[in-house]
């Protein structure tokens, strides 16, 4: 039913959009000659930029009305979508690059016994997720690293949250956001062992 594909049914914006959305990749595709198979993370990038900042109405608005209500669009996380699959390619060289800093400087696991984790699920959000387990890795020289890789992502972040085993219970939610400009501070110091109160991302 069309009702289950478009949640405001088939004559709504949800469909406006998407008719919008594949006109937009068709000819994306057609001008660079390439198929969803050779579509390379520089190819997913610009597209998906020109998804978010274009200027038909039918993509504009839908685009604004799903910000506000900070969901992702259902009709475009299946695995057979071409905007998923931009998606994908932008997240995954991402996830990479981010990798690759922080393997410089610590070991990942996925169970929280290392220094790190970054989350291996795109959730269709313009953004990775790093669990720290090491509060070294909230240094500013790292921080600094990550940020310089995002120049090649605009409109993505990082968002790092400390996970340090064993104070699950007694510490708050904290972690800081990096963007491509600017990096916001959500660290409770209070909390924080002494010699990393005085971080300072200031100026960054």
């Amino acid at each position: 039913m069309a009702k289950a594909r478009y949640w405001d049914g088939p004559e709504g914006s949800h469909r406006s959009y998407c008719v919008a959305v594949h006109a937009l990749m068709m000819t994306f595709m057609a001008e660079r000659k390439i198929v969803p198979e050779t579509m390379t993370p520089d190819h997913a990038r610009e597209v998906l930029k020109e998804i978010r900042e274009s200027d038909d109405p039918r993509i504009r608005d839908f685009n604004r009305t799903m910000r506000m209500l900070a969901v992702h669009c259902g009709s475009l996380a299946g695995p057979d979508n071409i905007v998923a699959h931009a998606h994908q390619l932008v997240w995954r060289d991402l996830h990479d690059k981010a990798s690759e800093v922080l393997d410089a400087f610590g070991k990942k696991d996925c169970l929280g016994k290392a220094d790190y984790w970054i989350v291996d699920d795109d959730w269709g959000l313009d953004f990775i997720r790093v669990e720290v387990q090491n509060l070294q890795l909230l240094a500013r020289a790292v921080v600094g690293k990550l940020k310089h890789i995002l120049a090649d992502f605009p409109g993505w972040h990082i968002a790092v949250r400390v996970d340090v085993p064993g104070k699950e219970k007694n510490w708050p939610l904290m972690g800081i956001l990096i963007f491509r400009g600017r990096v916001i501070d959500r660290l409770k110091r209070e909390y924080l062992p002494a010699e990393f109160r005085h971080i300072s991302y200031e100026g960054m």
